[in-house]
């Protein structure tokens, strides 16, 4: 029963649950970015071959790749960083408010 004035406890399941879906992605993205690293070639010697072209064509599309893959992962990881605090801030307002009933 609700006294006047108190406010409904708030749930945080749906919350908890998108904040575990971010940091899901985030650790598959972090996965997919040593999965790229470990499948790329480290040792390239290039020469005057006609698959020159090829090759260098094929680092850059890589690298333009792990580029992308660093963006989302550190963006991911800010916003499930940000989404944490703010369930958190939010439980602890919650907290204060009905200490203070």
């Amino acid at each position: 029963m609700q006294t006047k004035g108190a406010m409904p406890a708030m749930n945080y399941t749906l919350h908890l649950l998108i904040c575990g879906v971010l940091l899901c992605i985030t650790a598959g993205l972090y996965l997919y970015r040593h999965w790229l690293d470990n499948h790329g070639d480290h040792y390239i010697h290039l020469r005057d071959h006609s698959q020159t072209s090829a090759i260098i064509d094929a680092q850059a599309s890589m690298c333009k790749r792990c580029e992308m893959v660093d963006k989302l992962k550190y963006g991911t990881l800010a916003a499930t960083i940000l989404y944490a605090a703010a369930i958190g801030l939010m439980a602890a307002f919650e907290a204060w408010n009905r200490r203070q009933l």
